[in-house]
């Protein structure tokens, strides 16, 4: 196994050709994924390691989130157990240093969908890049270098699922580098659930999901991170839309250490709409950090983002929401809220709404609020005789709700299921 040696100025590890050559191996690799990893490992190379003053690590420490210098995985000859009983739809596992494991059960081959590891997909490889460039920043080009488990999905034109597919990354080796390239053909319509599982103490994870969602074809989409203690990741997902193209995507934050998320989408066709969802639940001393990135560069489009946390503990949020709206973007709208519940005295919530706007015929708004738990509505519960943490759970569920309604329809059932132990653990508000 090759060593990647960290630099005595900085944590940032140092690549070279041959670590690439070793990640990739040489028997299923295409001229053209090979071309594609040095390009990030030349990007990778070119950019400086964050500090504190850059804007979106103001809040957090970058070298927290590289990853540990055994990049290279090992082999591995069986998938560990899996974690899910079978269920309706699709689900396909990805373990590090194996080729994914996709668990059919809608006969998606009958329907032309398309699942295989990305290395060995020339249309897979073609796409990588087109909604995460391989510059789009420090982390996202090492992933692009040294990605180790990696999938394609292709629906096809027209083609309409009913039951989800779901992808499981797991969190099995030290660093756990993970690429996921989809396309959605024109008129399509999929739920996708991507679920981040897994981890300890001793686990990193970067991971990068990119999703093409052409003219016409409508995605419901859910990001569930509920990583074991401990766990450190940083995680990129956007989608990129064509005409008339719809994006619902729901992010759901619950568990590791420190979590780092870059979410959104670029609105490129004309009327194409991106709707996002945030829910995000820390406890003890989670940091929790989300940049979220609505671009809108055709016209007559619509995006809209409620992004809610509840902090309890000695916990961390940080969010930064930016909004832009390229010079023909005309009449197009654009809103954003960011609402953050305080449940400690000692937790952290940190909010930066943004607006870039390059033409005036547009409509945008954005809102950020941090407060305590109303104590109002809590002594009405309490003098109805509803216990302190019953009348907790209510309130914080309360203050979710009108971003869980939000929540597509097809990935409220995997949603629920995550969010029902957290919200208990919240309602005790241990350390407060």
């Amino acid at each position: 196994m090759a060593e990647i040696a960290l630099s005595h100025e900085s944590k940032k590890p140092e690549l070279t050709r041959d670590h690439i050559l070793t990640i990739a191996g040489t028997e299923t690799n295409t001229h053209k994924e090979m071309e594609r990893r040095l390009q990030a490992l030349g990007h990778y190379m070119d950019l400086p390691l964050p500090d504190r003053v850059t804007h979106l690590w103001r809040y957090s420490d970058p070298n927290r989130f590289l990853p540990v210098s055994d990049i290279v995985p090992r082999s591995a000859d069986e998938l560990p157990e899996l974690l899910e009983s079978r269920a309706e739809g699709v689900s396909v596992y990805l373990v590090p240093g194996c080729s994914p494991r996709v668990e059919n059960w809608l006969s998606a081959d009958l329907l032309g969908i398309t699942m295989v590891p990305l290395h060995e997909s020339e249309a897979g490889i073609a796409l990588l890049g087109s909604a995460v460039t391989l510059d789009h920043g420090l982390l996202e080009s090492l992933n692009g270098a040294v990605w180790s488990t990696g999938i394609f999905v292709d629906i096809p034109a027209l083609v309409h699922l009913e039951s989800p597919i779901r992808i499981v990354h797991r969190a099995d080796l030290p660093t756990n580098a993970f690429r996921v390239v989809i396309r959605v053909g024109p008129g399509a319509s999929v739920n996708l659930i991507e679920m981040l599982t897994g981890g300890d103490n001793s686990r990193h994870v970067l991971g990068v999901t990119e999703v093409v969602v052409e003219d016409g074809a409508r995605v419901e989409h859910a990001l569930i991170q509920n990583w074991a203690p401990g766990t450190i990741g940083h995680v990129t997902n956007r989608a990129r839309l064509g005409r008339d193209a719809v994006w619902q995507s729901a992010a759901v934050s619950l568990g590791g250490a420190a979590y780092k998320a870059d979410l959104g989408a670029t609105l490129v066709g004309v009327g194409a709409e991106s709707h996002l969802v945030g829910v995000s639940l820390s406890e003890k001393r989670q940091h929790m950090d989300f940049h979220t990135v609505h671009d809108h560069l055709g016209d007559h489009t619509r995006s809209k983002i409620n992004f809610k946390t509840a902090l309890t503990g000695k916990s961390t949020a940080v969010y930064t929401g930016l909004i832009r709206m390229e010079e023909r973007a005309f009449q197009s709208e654009a809103f954003q809220e960011n609402r953050n519940l305080m449940l400690s005295e000692k937790a952290k919530s940190h909010a930066i709404p943004e607006l870039e706007i390059m033409t005036n015929d547009v409509q945008c708004s954005h809102a950020a609020t941090s407060a305590p738990i109303n104590e109002e509505e809590l002594f009405y519960l309490r003098s109805r005789g509803i216990s302190e943490k019953e009348a907790v759970r209510m309130l914080v569920r309360g203050f979710l709700e009108d971003a869980l309604r939000l929540i597509p329809s097809g990935v409220t059932r995997d949603v629920a299921s995550s969010l029902e132990e957290r919200l208990d653990r919240l309602a005790g508000r241990e350390g407060r």
